[in-house]
């Protein structure tokens, strides 16, 4: 997996090559148009998942059930 890292609403892009950052489709009420986010990198040893400004730009992958 490449690591795409983030793009903010500048748009400055950031972290390419150290994390993996993805949206998920489930919204996060806590935060108006945002969507929780699953991330890891080389500084981690766990997939963090946390809420996210739907601003900023990660990866999308679809996954069918």
């Amino acid at each position: 997996m490449l690591s795409g890292g983030s793009r903010d609403r500048k748009p400055s892009f950031s972290n390419l090559g150290k994390y993996a950052m993805f949206w998920t489709a489930t919204p996060a009420p806590e935060i108006p148009g945002g969507y929780y986010q699953v991330d890891f990198g080389f500084m981690r040893d766990a997939v963090n998942v946390s809420t996210g400004d739907g601003d900023w730009s990660f990866a999308i992958r679809c996954v069918r059930d």
